[in-house]
This record gives C-alpha cells, sequence and structure tokens, in this order.
C-alpha cells in the first residue's frame, strides 16, 4: 500500500514535468519484457562485475556485451526508456559500465587488434542521455514519441504507427554517432 501511495506521489509530480503538454518520463509498472530484459541483463552483468575472468578466453565476448548493450537499448527497449524506473536503471547500469571500464580495461583479455572490446561501455549514459535529448526534440517538435524505424519498413515495430522523416533522421544520426564514438574509441 505504501509503494502504491508513494507510485502516485511521483507520478503526480512528474504529470507536471512535460514538453509541450506531453509528459517527459512516465511513472508505470514494469510490464514482461522489462521485467525479463533487466533481469538478464542484470544477472549477465553481476557475472561480469564479480567474475570477469570467467570469459576471459573471449575479448568477442566482451565486445558483443559492450555494443551490444547500446544498441539494444537503442533499437529495442526505446519505448520502454520512457518510463522513470526503466530508464533510471539503465543509468546504474550505465555507471557500473564505467566502473567495469576502469576496472578491466588493461586486461589482456579484452585487448583486440584493433582496440579495447569494452571501450563502449565507457559510452553507455552518453547514449542515454542522447536518446533522451532526441526525445524531447521529438515531444517538441512532432508532439509525438520518438519511435525507431522497424528494418524493412516506415513502421515502428512496438506501436505500429509511421515513422516520421525526423525519426529517420534522428536515428540516422543516433547509429552515426555511435559508429563515429566506436571508431575514435579505436586506438
Amino acid at each position: 500500500m505504501e509503494n502504491s501511495s508513494s507510485l502516485v506521489r511521483v507520478n503526480k509530480i512528474l504529470e507536471k514535468v512535460k514538453v509541450k503538454g506531453l509528459p517527459l518520463f512516465y511513472v508505470r509498472k514494469l510490464d514482461l519484457w522489462d521485467k525479463v530484459s533487466m533481469s538478464v541483463y542484470s544477472i549477465l552483468t553481476f557475472i561480469i562485475v564479480f567474475y570477469p575472468d570467467l570469459f576471459s578466453y573471449s575479448s568477442e565476448f566482451y565486445l558483443f556485451y559492450s555494443t551490444g548493450t547500446i544498441l539494444f537499448i537503442i533499437m529495442l527497449n526505446y519505448s520502454s526508456m520512457r518510463k522513470l524506473n526503466v530508464f533510471l536503471y539503465w543509468l546504474f547500469i550505465s555507471l557500473i559500465h564505467l566502473y567495469l571500464y576502469f576496472k578491466i580495461r588493461n586486461f589482456s583479455f579484452v585487448q583486440m587488434k584493433r582496440g579495447i572490446a569494452i571501450s563502449q561501455m565507457s559510452m553507455t549514459w552518453f547514449y542515454l542521455l542522447l536518446y533522451q535529448l532526441l526525445r524531447v526534440y521529438s515531444l517538441y517538435f512532432n508532439r509525438k514519441e520518438f519511435v525507431m524505424p522497424c528494418k524493412g519498413s516506415r513502421y515502428d515495430f512496438f506501436q505500429e504507427r509511421r515513422v516520421t522523416k525526423d525519426e529517420m533522421l534522428m536515428f540516422a544520426f543516433q547509429m552515426v554517432v555511435f559508429v563515429v564514438i566506436s571508431i575514435l574509441k579505436l586506438k
């Protein structure tokens, strides 16, 4: 009961923070997708934090983990990122990523010929903020939530609404930033 009333209070406060009449964040319970994705990711991150040598045979695993996180958030988790509790979870994960980056960046098992396999871990927080800035832009100028184009389609995967040209450009901008930062982070 206490948790429910706290949620209502937070929701009332956040209802006042709007962009062109639309809420910046939603306070909602986690749905099944959120629970599963956050649980799996938490377990995987826990293993990496406390047992980094477990995957020491494969720098590719760390490359997949660090770049896959960003792509997962951008392409598959964008609608959940509108919820304050989900956004705060991923922001917390980005702090763990910073910790991991500084903890294991010099270990031999994350070294690759062209750079460090975990270089993107140091930028998770940046991509989260970039997404939110693009969301605010979309809310302000389009008066719609920012959605992602589905491969081979002009429709959003989750909301099944037509993706605007602005959203296509913002998605392309996100991907260009991702590629440029990936290249710049290489040695």
